[in-house]
């Protein structure tokens, strides 16, 4: 039975309390995601008498109506009951074999290539339908399997036909059932888990429990701000597309049961991943989100290396002029002697083990294709880092610029690195981010403002041209008008700007409305190849040319 919600996401019940068969009081209860769940016995009088034990056991709620609610894991305050988690209906003992979790958000990724086929009256196919999703977890502390799978229905409404529908996970025990509080746990971290890997919040919409594996009882407790009228987007404004996802659902298909058992292992996950994903719900002040995601790139390098595993530095500068001064010193000093101060000034001002190195051996250790990429200099790190402490001491913020509009992309291009870390984390590689990160909808690649160049470059090395200084400069005055830019390539491999083939192409264009390249231009389909984009240079300029045709005169009959 379900219950009417008001607008702040939580119901109110008169109801009767029980505890086994004792009649505890009556009361009101509260509960929903939004809200801690409490029932407030009527009246005035002692502080109610139950011990551990028999708040362990649950205890049930019966309104005026006779519809039945179940309160787990309860904490007794005077005259007021908290119960940690309210499970529709009479449940007898706290143990689950499974549950169901809506996120939402989540359906989009599933529905991204699927759409129907046939016509209204005579038939209607789904096409492009996707595979389910599977892992069988193995944790020291929980088994369980993991599978997603499809919810659909129809409402109809006089003529009108409305098709409902969305996906859902489902968690079975295949060894020990399930407590509440785990359930909880394996649902915030599974959130996690989606929101990351989206680079987009995928926030609880519902739980479903189940005492043996096919009746299902809905569970509440209380979320960070659930998701209004079911997860459902109420303005246009409010619609999210597949498109601004940074994984897609095919990303990860063939690697998934490995993905999952990774995050739930991973020894970053209750510290890192899980501040990383609930920084995605922080919406205040520019400094605090500032010192969040410092501070997180702080405790991934910190817990990384450590101090045992801190990579050595050279000496600083004062150091080195500290040695030479050493050996001028009167009366002079041995060479036992020199080292063991040096040794010294070594210990007290070397940087090693700071955040500072860590940082810069973390940057040393990933793919320096995607580090170039990210484009997060040592300058940007130290701008950062001093704002950071500044912040963290609750001193005034020294930042000089004109506007913050740098500190804002800093802190992107620290997202876009914690992100990276974390698909490291569960086995995807840089090639399989990168590829994430081509998707020029992602959200996250367009507020972190990539080296989309160099990015084109690792991906796509095809599309670029080494030309001439001179040709160079004649690429860059062409005509900007035309709809396409024409360049031949001769038998010795050379390319160089063809004005008139452009000029022709783009007549041709015109006459015909359009069609294949190869036969605007009357050459055969393997003389001809067209690129969205490409990329001149001369070796310190480089031009980027949009919708790119080049010729092969090497195929071109003669």
């Amino acid at each position: 039975m379900r219950h009417t919600f008001d607008s702040d996401n939580h119901a109110t019940l008169q109801v009767k309390l029980f505890h086994a068969e004792d009649d505890i009081g009556e009361g009101t209860l509260t509960f929903g995601y939004s809200c801690l769940a409490r029932v407030v016995l009527d009246g005035f009088g002692l502080e109610i008498e139950l011990d551990d034990s028999q708040l362990a056991a649950g205890l049930l709620a019966i309104a005026a109506d006779g519809r039945k609610l179940s309160l787990f894991n309860c904490e007794c305050k005077g005259r007021t009951i908290f119960p940690g988690f309210v499970i529709e209906g009479d449940v007898r003992g706290s143990q689950f074999d499974s549950f169901k979790v809506r996120y939402s958000i989540v359906s989009e990724w599933f529905f991204q290539q699927m759409h129907v086929d046939g016509l209204p009256g005579e038939e209607i196919k789904w096409r492009a339908v996707p595979t389910p999703m599977a892992a069988k977890v193995v944790t020291p502390s929980h088994n369980f399997q993991l599978d997603s799978f499809y919810v659909g229905g129809l409402e109809q409404a006089g003529e009108d036909r409305t098709l409902h529908q969305h996906f859902e996970f489902r968690f079975t025990a295949t060894k020990d059932r399930f407590l509440p509080a785990q359930i909880k746990q394996h649902v915030l971290r599974f959130s996690n888990l989606l929101s990351i890997l989206l680079a987009h919040r995928c926030p609880i919409v519902l739980v479903d429990v189940s005492s043996d594996g096919k009746n299902h009882r809905r569970m509440y407790y209380g979320i960070f701000e659930p998701p209004p009228n079911g997860g459902q987007p109420q303005h246009d404004r409010d619609q999210v597309t597949w498109r601004k996802f940074l994984a897609l659902k095919g990303d990860v298909d063939g690697c998934w049961d490995d993905l999952v058992n990774r995050f739930f292992r991973s020894e970053y996950r209750e510290v890192v991943w899980s501040r990383l994903a609930g920084m995605q719900n922080y919406e205040g002040f520019w400094e605090y989100r500032v010192l969040g995601y410092v501070t997180l790139l702080d405790s991934y390098v910190s817990q990384r290396f450590g101090k045992s595993s801190t990579p050595k530095t050279p000496p600083t500068k004062k150091l080195v002029r500290l040695q030479e001064s050493i050996a001028n010193v009167q009366p002079s000093l041995d060479s036992a002697q020199q080292a063991a101060v040096l040794n010294a000034a070594s210990q007290i001002f070397s940087t090693s083990g700071t955040f500072a190195s860590k940082f810069r051996a973390l940057l040393d250790s990933l793919d320096q294709d995607v580090v170039k990429i990210i484009s997060l200099t040592q300058a940007d790190f130290d701008l950062i880092k001093e704002l950071r402490d500044e912040i963290a001491h609750g001193q005034q913020p020294t930042f000089a610029g004109p506007d913050f509009t740098p500190v804002v992309l800093i802190t992107n291009r620290i997202i876009l690195l914690l992100t990276h870390l974390f698909f490291l984390d569960v086995g995807l590689g840089p090639e399989i981010f990168l590829r994430c990160l081509a998707r020029p909808f992602s959200e996250l690649r367009m507020i972190s403002k990539i080296d989309e160049v160099h990015l084109d470059r690792t991906l796509h090395p095809e599309r670029f041209f080494k030309v001439g200084p001179q040709e160079l400069l004649t690429i860059q005055q062409r005509p900007p008008r035309l709809h396409c830019s024409c360049f031949v390539r001769d038998t010795a491999g050379t390319i160089t700007y063809s004005e008139e083939r452009s000029s022709d192409l783009w007549h041709a264009t015109r006459a015909s409305g359009g069609g294949q390249f190869h036969e605007l231009l009357g050459l055969p389909k393997d003389a001809v190849t067209h690129l969205g984009e490409a990329y001149f240079e001369d070796g310190v300029q480089t031009e980027r040319v949009h919708s790119t045709v080049i010729v092969d005169l090497a195929r071109v009959p003669a």
